[in-house]
């Protein structure tokens, strides 16, 4: 007897696809750090954990320098400038390219994968001779660019974090458990000492305390792996038994919810006095959408560019907030996030939304955006309701033209829309050919015989 297939669930969907997502081989460089060409770079500074507090609690921005063992001063402990061995054009051509990679992928993806990394454990597998280099502690940062000195970096107010996949490949692989990064007045040094004593078993193993180091580092990945593991939820019950996660994921069938409009139906007259509020232009196909979506259809929406997929997705989200229910509008490009936050900002309606991503997730701008949506000012429009009760005969007679001119005429068949369509056919044919009105007697009262028998004559 062939072997029956199991029957899947989400469980056992997000169990492989967690797999996935787990990078834990030398190629990433939260595991094996090495200076990337031409972009980021070590530096140096007497006090590491002084760094670390004027960046992350005072918030200064540090410059940097080029060491001159001839004619420059050393830096001394509160100094706000890196130290590097770079010659001065090689060092700004690093930070330019820097900084040009830091701005792309904040762009294009909306994230900020600059980080100044504190700290580096040296580490190595029992059965290979070579050491790695983990960063241990890791900053987000932004580099700018001012008149006065060439590139500054800062702190962006983004959340402090401990290397995840550093954290997950010495539990996985070597059974050590380390210590957890305080969320707040972290203490470097500290932090290091209780690393050193998680990693006191194994042999040659050791920590660079003074190793600073800006670089590109992302853990998105690592991070979506630790969110989906059913251990960390509340209650995973909600999440495993959705219907609509158990049809894309699982065995189950969708749920075939009915469209409360018919296909072939006047559209306008069956969504009278139940419309769904409209705050941007819609055609017939995308007030279909709109409606299907509303009433809890699940689909797909697709199109080239040009065709209102943004326009559509601002006038889904206003609707649903207009309903009291909430919109979650995720994009793997930042642009498609920005066209659709602009819209909404244009027509007054930026402040029912809330931004995370990029320098949207730092703490001052996540409050910041909550004042603004607690706190806005409500939109009023004087006369709004006379100009809907306007627009309102405008729609009527529109719909009135629209059943005349696709009523049948007489017996024959013919609509006064198709018999315009083959006059405009005839006039561009004969237009060079100088004939005088021919009129038909009695034409309205021909039937589509009749109409067949005179058109065989004509040809």
């Amino acid at each position: 007897m062939p072997q029956q297939n199991k029957f899947r669930t989400v469980g056992d969907e997000l169990g492989e696809l967690r797999k996935e997502l787990l990078d834990l081989s030398l190629r990433n460089s939260l595991l094996n750090f090495r200076q990337l060409q031409g972009k980021g770079l070590e530096v140096g500074h007497p006090r590491p954990d002084l760094v670390f507090r004027l960046i992350t609690k005072e918030e200064k921005p540090f410059g940097f320098r080029v060491a001159d063992p001839y004619h420059d001063e050393p830096l001394e402990e509160g100094d706000n400038e890196f130290q590097t061995q770079l010659p001065k054009e090689r060092l700004e051509t690093r930070l330019l390219a820097t900084y040009r990679a830091a701005r792309t992928f904040i762009e294009e993806q909306g994230v900020n994968t600059l980080f100044l990394a504190f700290g580096m454990l040296r580490w190595r597998d029992e059965a290979e001779d070579e050491f790695y280099r983990a960063p241990l502690v890791l900053v987000p940062v932004e580099l700018e660019r001012n008149v006065r000195q060439p590139f500054t970096l800062s702190f962006n107010g983004e959340e402090i974090a401990e290397n995840v996949s550093l954290i997950e490949k010495i539990k996985q692989e070597y059974g050590l458990r380390f210590p957890n990064l305080p969320n707040e007045d972290t203490d470097l040094l500290a932090y290091f000492a209780e690393v050193r004593g998680a990693i006191h078993s194994r042999d040659q193993w050791s920590i660079e305390a003074d190793a600073i180091a800006l670089g590109f580092f992302s853990f998105a990945k690592f991070l979506m792996y630790r969110d989906l593991d059913p251990v960390t939820w509340a209650d995973g019950r909600i999440l495993l038994n959705d219907p609509l996660l158990n049809a894309l994921m699982g065995d189950a069938p969708f749920s075939d919810v009915p469209s409360p409009v018919n296909e072939g139906a006047h559209l306008d007259e069956a969504l009278r006095n139940r419309e769904p509020p409209l705050v941007d232009n819609a055609d017939s196909t995308q007030m279909l959408a709109l409606v299907d979506a509303l009433a809890g259809r699940t689909m797909v929406i697709q199109g080239p560019p040009g065709t209102g997929k943004s326009q559509t997705i601002v006038n889904l989200i206003s609707a649903s907030v207009s309903a009291g229910k909430k919109v979650l509008f995720v994009s793997e490009k930042m642009a498609a996030l920005k066209v659709v936050k602009h819209r909404l900002d244009q027509l007054g309606l930026g402040a029912s939304c809330l931004e995370l991503h990029s320098n949207k997730t730092k703490k001052r701008e996540l409050i910041d955006e909550l004042r603004k949506t607690a706190y806005g000012a409500q939109i009023n429009m004087p006369g709004a309701s006379g100009e809907l009760a306007l627009l309102g005969d405008h729609r009527d007679r529109l719909n009135a033209y629209c059943f005349v001119v696709n009523e049948p005429i007489g017996e024959a068949g013919e609509t006064p829309a198709s018999v315009y369509g083959k006059l405009l056919i005839a006039e561009e044919s004969l237009e060079n050919m100088d004939l005088s009105p021919i009129r038909f007697v009695d034409s309205l009262v021909w039937t589509a015989e009749d109409v067949a028998r005179r058109r065989l004559l004509a040809e």
